[in-house]
């Protein structure tokens, strides 16, 4: 019988569910300490594309905390061009 799910799918899913999970975690405290940063927005682009986003968001996350300022982060794609600053 073909299975429409394999294992391999369910593993690469929960490879990318789990840093999402954490990064939406992470930045809904942020948002509770008073910076301005899109969890849902962060975590959806993590799930997507792992690899590219969670450098991303961890940069974005350090030079918030540095900063010690609320800073818009509405739209990941806004980060990558805004990487090179600073």
């Amino acid at each position: 019988m073909y299975h429409i799910i394999s294992g391999s799918l369910v593993v690469t899913l929960l490879l990318g569910l789990l840093p999402a999970l954490i990064v939406y975690i992470d930045a809904r405290n942020l948002q509770k300490k008073g910076y301005d940063v899109s969890a849902s927005g962060w975590a959806l682009a993590v799930f997507l594309m792992t690899l590219v986003c969670l450098p991303l968001y961890l940069n974005d996350r350090s030079r918030l905390l540095r900063q010690g300022l609320a800073r818009t982060v509405s739209d990941p794609a806004s980060a990558a061009g805004s990487f090179g600053e600073g």
